[in-house]
């Protein structure tokens, strides 16, 4: 994985697992990164378009700024049926 801090990427695509869970993200150079990474990167500036929420239990996520209308996302999403698929098959 190759990211490079001094650049604002973009989250492209959003991974979920079987139960709707976000697991993972592809950013615009290609690479995935956790979510936790991502968190991560976002707070150190170098994800863009991005804002970091707190849920109930006190877990932060990302939460896309990009959102049309009804709230969701524009992003696209590729489920996952098992966490232990590998998933770069999804993207070549």
């Amino acid at each position: 994985m190759t990211i490079d801090t001094r650049l604002g990427h973009t989250i492209v695509r959003i991974i979920k697992n079987e139960k709707g869970k976000v697991i993972s993200y592809e950013l615009d150079n290609g690479d995935e990164i956790s979510t936790s990474d991502a968190v991560g990167f976002a707070k150190q500036g170098v994800i863009k378009d991005v804002e970091i929420v707190t849920d109930s239990t006190g877990e932060d996520y990302l939460n896309c700024l990009s959102e049309g209308e009804d709230g969701e996302n524009n992003l696209p999403q590729t489920e996952v049926r098992d966490d232990k698929v590998d998933l770069k098959q999804y993207f070549q």
